[in-house]
């Protein structure tokens, strides 16, 4: 929040409430197997009193927690840029670089921003807690890694400084362990299907509008299977 938003988060207020349900709604919908709609997109057809579409009121109250998501805070930020108080942050540069724009293009610029900038929660939150959550673990249940990573830190940094990008090349050790922690426990090991918005190419292969991709992850797993 106070990287994207320049919000000096203190406690669990309003600000934060709408993002915390509407990634926990997300979660709960996403799940292979959670909403029949997300196999056949046909049963958004259906009426919502059907018992077993129970998945809609779940859906509408996620959509409108998103759209607080996403609004509260741009607007925390407008106010306190009109007041001259805000925070240099992620909102405030993006909304600084579109002020000149008017009508229908700054309106579409500015849902950009809105979306974009929302997304970092939702990509960051659970994600984030779930490998800090795995890394604890490995530390507890492997002492001499933390032993060997602690000493890593030590001789690179010292206890003055967190690391930078800047010091990745001096730190492999740490480098390993934190490739050993996403491939141990990660954190989304069936990922999400992608769908192709327009037609691309990539390193020579093309990708037609529509594709429906599901993650790397999840396909090495299927190959690891297969390959058994």
């Amino acid at each position: 929040m106070s990287l994207t938003y320049g919000y000096d988060l203190k406690e669990y207020d309003d600000m934060i409430a709408a993002p915390v349900q509407a990634s926990k709604i997300m979660s709960q919908l996403l799940l292979p197997g959670a909403a029949l709609v997300n196999h056949f997109p046909i049963l958004r057809y259906i009426p919502s009193w059907v018992p077993w579409l129970s998945y809609e009121p779940l859906a509408r109250l996620g959509r409108e927690l998103s759209e607080k998501m996403k609004n509260k805070p741009i607007d925390f930020v407008k106010d306190a840029m009109r007041k001259g108080t805000a925070v240099q942050s992620l909102a405030s540069e993006h909304l600084q670089s579109i002020e000149d724009l008017l009508g229908l293009e700054r309106q579409k610029q500015e849902e950009i921003v809105k979306v974009t900038l929302g997304s970092i929660f939702t990509a960051g939150a659970d994600t984030t807690v779930s490998a800090m959550a795995s890394l604890f673990l490995a530390l507890v249940l492997y002492p001499e890694a933390q032993t060997r990573a602690q000493a890593e830190l030590d001789a690179v940094l010292g206890r003055d400084r967190l690391p930078t990008l800047d010091d990745r090349p001096r730190l492999p050790y740490i480098e390993a362990v934190c490739k050993e922690l996403m491939r141990w426990q990660m954190v989304t090991p069936m990922g999400l299907p992608h769908l192709s918005s327009q037609d691309d190419v990539y390193k020579g292969f093309f990708i037609p509008k529509g594709l429906i991709r599901l993650s790397t992850s999840l396909r090495q797993f299927t190959c690891g299977l297969k390959a058994r």
